[in-house]
């Protein structure tokens, strides 16, 4: 005995196409969704630790295909600051030999970079403190009721540049201190918001499954 199935030309295509598009759709939309949900959780993981809105939102997440479905749709988590990882490992940074960071009082950038030995508008001379800790100091001019106080107060960018032009008196005022190393710890849990978004993918592929019945 012997039988013969004949399918017509495209039909077991056709098929195969109606069982796969509901899955392919219940895949990419959860994924869409999960991601949604993982860049939610990230950014609010960085906006706690008080990164500003700045760092929040170079946290992206794309999620693929972009425009078709698929039923191995994927999203790809990444953060558009090189270095974002330091805070979310935490670690320990070493000068060569000194690592130099700005003192409390004086500003924090210049032209738009943060302020360091090499992009300081002045002169610097190394000296130490009566601690030990080496220091790089600027001859500066400042009014005569600031060097007299023990501390002196804020010292901005336009008097830096200055130096020691202008009226008031000249003092050398510490830019920088020293430190060999530096330990960063951890400030936020991006890795945690993608291991919650990703255990969700099946409850949300699920529901994304029976909603398209």
């Amino acid at each position: 005995m012997k039988a013969t199935v004949k399918f017509k030309r495209g039909e077991f295509e056709n098929a195969f196409m109606r069982t796969e598009l509901p899955i392919a759709r219940a895949a990419t939309a959860a994924v869409k969704e999960a991601g949604l949900d993982l860049k939610k959780s990230a950014r609010g993981s960085i906006a706690s630790a008080g990164f500003s809105k700045k760092w929040q939102n170079a946290l992206r997440v794309d999620a693929y295909p972009k425009r078709d479905i698929s039923i191995n749709a994927a999203a790809h988590i990444y953060h558009k600051i090189s270095y974002a990882h330091v805070f979310e490992d935490g670690a320990k940074i070493s000068g060569s030999p000194t690592l130099w960071l700005p003192m409390p009082n004086v500003p924090k950038k210049h032209a738009g970079e943060s302020l360091t030995p090499k992009r300081f508008p002045g002169v610097l001379q190394y000296v130490k403190s009566k601690r030990g800790k080496p220091l790089l100091v600027a001859q500066i001019r400042v009014s005569k009721s600031m060097a007299k106080r023990a501390q002196m107060g804020k010292i901005s960018m336009a008097a830096i540049k200055r130096g020691t032009i202008g009226s008031g008196v000249i003092r050398s005022v510490p830019i920088f201190f020293g430190i060999d190393t530096v330990r960063i710890r951890k400030r936020f849990d991006i890795r945690g918001a993608t291991n919650n978004a990703a255990g969700r993918l099946g409850q949300l592929y699920y529901k994304n499954l029976k909603a398209d019945e």
